[in-house]
């Protein structure tokens, strides 16, 4: 008898009925963000292997530059170039005649001393560079799944926004029982 009364009052969603759901969906997204920025600083924290190159070849380094190949290493950073040398003369390159992209490992020529003779020749560069190892590949690996995956929560808030809605509607259309 009670279940019967308790189904006569109940008149269906109201707008009234969006609010937790708001409110959940909210705080999971601030929950996100936050997981996602201490996962990024969590991954500066872990560049702490160190690497050597010696006399890797840049081909035609010009006022573009030329980016070394470990410059892909998940937290490359710290990159400096201990020595160039021109690969077709093997003359040692002046530091004045290049700069150096510390956080993406690109040489490029400078504007200062004799960089004319060096524009688009190669170069052979030992250098230096602090990289993350196999801790800083997975957290790179959830944040890039997390990022493809953001599109999909506004499609997933538009159909549960929909489906509320429609809730709404069509109660609005019930005939009340007498």
């Amino acid at each position: 008898m009670k279940l019967n009364s308790l189904m006569k009052d109940k008149k269906g969603m109201s707008i009234n009925d969006l609010y937790p759901v708001v409110l959940i969906i909210a705080i999971i997204g601030i929950l996100l963000g936050i997981v996602m920025t201490v996962m990024s600083e969590w991954q500066d924290v872990t560049n702490t292997e160190s690497g050597n190159v010696i006399e890797e070849t840049l081909t035609s380094v010009d006022y573009i530059g030329d980016t070394v190949t470990n410059a892909t290493l998940c937290g490359f950073t710290n990159f400096v170039v201990g020595v160039a040398t021109n690969a077709t003369g093997g003359e040692t390159i002046d530091p004045a005649n290049y700069t150096v992209n510390s956080d993406e490992g690109i040489v490029t020529i400078s504007t200062a001393g004799a960089a004319d003779t060096y524009n688009a020749s190669d170069f052979n560069v030992t250098y230096s560079y602090n990289y993350g190892a196999a801790d800083c590949d997975a957290m790179q690996s959830v944040i890039d799944d997390f990022a493809d995956f953001v599109p999909w929560i506004g499609i997933i808030l538009l159909v549960i926004a929909a489906g509320i809605v429609l809730g709404v509607v069509i109660s609005s259309f019930k005939k009340p029982r007498i």
